[in-house]
């Protein structure tokens, strides 16, 4: 069904039909007429009447473009292939896909190298996609680790991989384990290091997928490594990987959905999402989070779907656990606590948001220095770097070198306008001035330069920076008392 942003004129409705379809139920139509201006949008088809002229349609798949022209001189009958999209998993539509990839990863994800127990599985695929210039034949793995959720190292999976070197390179690992929490760490040859959880989830294989690119170590040189920040989550519930499956495509277009602003999926495919739950999870909790963010109003389907996926996951799956943080009923499931990660960042977003009213949603051992990425919750995991940042800044890493530059801004800001009040105060005399409240008069009297009096910053304020900044409600407070003291 067509979603168009715009009425179009009567003129227009006696015009020519233009019909627009896109393989791809997922790809965005925009019709941009002769002067760009964007007049219709629709989601996997359109069919409008419009006046004769020249057209551009532009089909949006994920972060896939195609555009046509059209000559609008009579009626039309557009059609788009679903495109190829740029994805770490080797699918057949992957638009970074080799063969022999696809390949490599079905025997992979099918052949157990390592078992930590029984009821659920890992899957890490890591390849690289036409060789960088620092690209080797080195194992695509290289300085991956798995860690359990308490810090105990698992496994070096560069050293138990499946690695094949034939072409662009492609490492496979599997290890059969205890379902629960557990981390990927990368650990780059300058000490520095990075991490994201994997949630194993009973009767369920977790599938990473990660591409290469290049890191600029300390030493301005480069290095090759696995690329965490975009790395694909997807779930089997047989243990197995199909480059023909739709679930994976959709789990790349939904965290693609999720990272844009505005709403790009029709309701038939968020349901499609909801749908797929049962097969795959992950498509689940992303239909959730679409339905949160660009639905706030049916808390009806938002609250089946999280009772669904709470007999899918269990409710100790970090990501669910903040979804049910945003329901406003929670049943008979008292107000969880956050204890590990969640995979995806805007899971991370709606605990620490939450936090700042109730800090005890969030763990105080659960304190991560997040870097920006999205739509994959990715922290700093090096022992010096954070040791180092804690010893000169306190606790918070790069939030309190963030939170500090924006109290300074927002003094500057405060000073700035005091010195405008006080040039219009002398400027309109001394009867102006005798008008003013002895508040204003405090407030513009002149600082010491070694004075620091933070701004007042209201709960939204409080929230918004806990958001943005990815800490604690905890975190943030202690930070903002460290600051001020």
């Amino acid at each position: 069904m067509s979603e168009s942003d715009n009425k179009l004129s009567d003129n227009k409705l006696s015009g020519n039909k233009l019909t627009v379809t896109v393989a791809d139920p997922a790809g965005e139509i925009s019709i941009i007429d002769s002067n760009l201006n964007r007049i219709a949008r629709s989601v996997g088809h359109f069919e409008q009447n419009l006046s004769p002229g020249i057209y551009k349609v532009q089909v949006q798949v994920g972060p896939k473009v195609d555009e046509q022209l059209v000559a609008l001189d009579q009626s039309r009958d557009l059609q788009f292939t679903a495109p190829d999209i740029p994805t770490a998993v080797p699918l057949e539509s992957s638009s970074r896909s080799h063969e022999y990839h696809r390949q490599f990863a079905i025997s992979a994800a099918a052949n157990v190298i390592d078992r930590f127990g029984s009821g659920s599985s890992i899957f890490v695929f890591a390849r690289e996609w036409t060789k960088s210039s620092t690209g080797t034949d080195e194992n695509p793995a290289q300085d991956l680790s798995l860690f359990k959720e308490d810090g105990t190292l698992l496994v070096k999976i560069a050293d138990r991989a499946e690695v094949h070197l034939q072409g662009d390179p492609a490492a496979g690992w599997r290890a059969d384990l205890t379902p629960g929490a557990y981390r990927v760490r990368l650990e780059l040859p300058d000490g520095s290091g990075y991490e994201r959880s994997l949630y194993a989830t009973p009767g369920f294989q977790t599938q990473l997928f990660l591409l290469h690119r290049e890191y600029l170590l300390n030493d301005h040189s480069v290095c090759c490594r696995a690329d965490l920040d975009t790395g694909a989550v997807a779930m089997s519930a047989n243990s197995a990987f199909d480059p023909f499956a739709p679930g994976p495509r959709m789990t790349e277009l939904a965290t693609y959905a999720l990272t844009q602003t505005r709403r790009i999926l029709s309701d038939a495919v968020v349901q499609d999402l909801l749908d797929a739950k049962y097969d795959d999870p992950m498509l689940g909790i992303l239909g959730a989070h679409l339905v949160l963010r660009d639905q706030p109003q049916d808390l009806q389907t938002f609250q089946t779907v999280t009772d669904n996926l709470r007999r899918v996951v269990g409710l100790d799956h970090p990501d669910l656990m903040a979804l049910w943080l945003a329901r406003t009923d929670r049943g008979d499931v008292p107000t969880p606590q956050l204890r590990t990660p969640p995979m995806l960042r805007r899971s991370w977003a709606i605990a620490t948001e939450k936090s700042v009213p109730n800090p005890d949603v969030i763990s105080p051992e659960l304190d991560l220095d997040a870097t920006a990425s999205a739509p994959w919750l990715i922290w700093r995991a090096d022992s010096a770097a954070l040791a180092a940042n804690e010893a000169a800044l306190g606790q918070g890493g790069f939030a309190t070198t963030a939170l500090g530059e924006y109290l300074a801004a927002r003094n500057r800001s405060d000073e700035e306008l005091a010195k405008d009040m006080q040039g219009f105060v002398v400027k309109t005399g001394n009867r102006l001035r005798s008008l003013l409240p002895h508040a204003l008069q405090t407030f513009v009297a002149p600082r010491t330069s070694d004075q620091v009096t933070p701004p007042k910053l209201t709960e939204d304020d409080k929230i918004e920076l806990a958001r943005v900044l990815g800490v604690s409600g905890r975190v943030l407070e202690n930070t903002l008392k460290k600051l001020s003291s």
